[in-house]
């Protein structure tokens, strides 16, 4: 296999699978997707490793098959930590300024923000990420403190805290088969590449990123999160329900889910029926809408959890943009439409491409992530010396 400084992973650890994508960075800062890998997630509950081993034995597969895929190999990943168990907490760093010349240094930037990190929390969770929102100086809002007079230096940071077992439990798996982790993240910041348009970030957006046993929702605006909410709600909730009202099993739950179920209840023939597997009866007829009812309950109780946590949410200044696999059923997006915020909208990319693919948006996100905070960086290529002289050769004749 071949070997490129340029080459790093992307891993997202889901709680259904794991998706790895080899990523080639270029001169650009742009990427070309070289390969992907997927298996599904052992050893993982909740946000919590219940089976390190297991877990490890599913992450090398994923990235055993994106090696295989792209017909390379590197040793630098970027990962996310399960969204389920983080803690997000606003918390303020004060600082008066010693500068000789009255004006905010970088440094004063740097210790205010440490000290916004100053926070009591419990000796099982741990510091993932503390992203500055706002900075004051003399209690005037500026967008960068840098170079501006005064002493007084006020930030307000969104931390982000996971769980210490989490966290040292991923970073034990990644450096026994020898990987050097560039980046662990909250999985948002990396959809935030993907899925927002830059007017987006820039201006305000809620991201809502419906996966398997979670929904994340962020509101980024100024190109930072500015809080965050996880709740447990995610697709799986969703097939359990089905599974429970129609007593059949998960996996023949998840089928007619997504071969016949739909939000759009008033498209629907009442009289429709459709053949499901029970049980104990075996095969037998039920309605279709009784089906859709049953979805359409529980994505209303997301939508009242949203608007409860986020009551911004309903403000048509913001676009929302779902994404995940849970975006992908069908009439969701109208019904977000109706009932949350009328400037709704779905991924642009093309759904038909490895790009577009929601398995796959976490993990190409952390490569682009890594590239614009500057934790990855292109590495520019060192030709041989009798190379650069063939084709110096070439340019003559």
């Amino acid at each position: 296999m071949n070997i490129n400084d340029n080459l790093y992973i992307g891993l997202d650890i889901g709680s259904s699978k794991i998706c790895a994508v080899m990523c080639d960075v270029k001169q650009d800062n742009s990427i070309e997707i070289k390969g992907v890998g997927t298996s599904s997630s052992s050893g993982l509950n909740q946000g919590d490793i219940t089976h390190l081993k297991k877990l490890q034995a599913s992450i090398k597969q994923a990235i055993a098959r994106a090696e295989h895929d792209s017909g390379c190999t590197c040793n630098k990943i970027l990962v996310n930590i399960p969204a389920l168990g983080l803690e997000f907490i606003h918390n303020t760093g004060l600082l008066v300024s010693k500068s000789e010349t009255g004006q905010i240094t970088k440094s004063d930037q740097i210790e205010c923000i440490k000290r916004s990190k100053n926070i009591s929390y419990p000796s099982n969770k741990r510091l993932l990420h503390a992203i500055p929102l706002l900075y004051k100086v003399e209690d005037v809002a500026v967008q960068s403190p840098i170079g501006v007079f005064g002493r007084r230096l006020e930030v307000q940071s969104h931390l982000v805290l996971s769980k210490e077992t989490v966290l040292s439990g991923i970073h034990k798996i990644l450096k026994d088969i020898n990987f050097s982790i560039k980046g662990m993240m909250f999985c948002s910041q990396a959809l935030t590449q993907v899925l927002l348009h830059e007017y987006e970030r820039s201006q305000g957006c809620f991201l809502v990123d419906i996966g398997g046993s979670s929904s994340k929702i962020s509101f980024i605006k100024n190109n930072r999160i500015q809080f965050s909410v996880v709740t447990p709600m995610g697709g799986n909730i969703i097939t359990k329900d089905i599974a429970t009202c129609l007593n059949i099993s998960f996996s023949e739950a998840e089928r007619i889910k997504i071969l016949y179920g739909s939000l759009a209840l008033n498209c629907i023939n009442p009289q429709e029926t459709i053949d499901i597997l029970c049980n104990k009866n075996g095969r037998k007829k039920i309605k279709l809408l009784l089906l859709c009812q049953i979805i359409e309950s529980r994505v209303r109780e997301l939508s009242n959890f949203l608007i409860k946590k986020m009551p911004l949410i309903s403000d048509t200044s913001y676009n929302i943009v779902i994404g995940g696999g849970g975006s992908l059923q069908k009439g969701l997006l109208l019904f977000f439409k109706h009932y949350l915020n009328r400037n709704t909208r779905e991924s642009t990319l093309d759904l038909k491409s490895i790009m577009g693919n929601t398995s796959y948006h976490t993990a190409i996100g952390m490569v682009l992530y890594g590239l614009k905070t500057h934790a990855i960086a292109y590495h520019p290529v060192k030709n041989p010396f009798l190379k650069r002289c063939k084709q110096w050769i070439k340019q003559l004749y």
